[in-house]
């Protein structure tokens, strides 16, 4: 159990910090770095990366979720984000996962709770990245939703034939 509660402190703890660190560095510094040229008011930090990807910064508030889908029910959503960071750590903590499944589940919760401290902040998530893939742009995210894709590929990547 001392070895579940320490992986939790470092994975949720660690995806938190990181998440909260650059939201916060967002909100400070991209604002003053707009350039008007770049769509999305953004500030380019990498342009035609293999022949067709570019990456920027820019800074966006989402009261929904992916695409500002359900952004009119903002307060429902909170209220399901911590149903769901509720249960994933009520899962991690009873069960007897496998570890890339349980390192899956921990990075899904530290994404979770940085949306949610968001919302609690400042009434919507704050996202930062723009990417764009030859000519199709992806939407605006931030180091939680990487944590919850990645961990979401842990998770389904996980040997299901191995137990721990």
């Amino acid at each position: 159990m001392l070895r579940k509660l320490f992986l939790f402190v470092i994975i949720v703890g660690g995806v938190f910090f990181l998440d909260s660190q650059t939201k916060q560095w967002t909100l400070e510094n991209v604002p003053h770095m707009v350039s008007p040229d770049y769509p999305y008011g953004g500030k380019a930090f990498y342009e035609g990366l293999f022949g067709g990807i570019d990456i920027a910064i820019v800074y966006r508030s989402n009261p929904g979720i992916a695409w500002s889908f359900f952004a009119e029910y903002p307060h429902i959503l909170f209220w399901v984000r911590i149903v769901i960071a509720a249960v994933i750590a009520l899962i991690y903590f009873v069960s007897s996962r496998r570890s890339l499944e349980k390192i899956g589940l921990l990075f899904i919760l530290g994404g979770a709770l940085g949306n949610i401290v968001d919302y609690i902040r400042y009434g919507a998530v704050i996202d930062m990245i723009k990417m764009t893939f030859w000519g199709w742009h992806y939407p605006v995210f931030n180091v939680a939703d990487m944590a919850v894709v990645c961990g979401v590929i842990l998770y389904l990547i996980s040997p299901k034939c191995s137990q721990e």
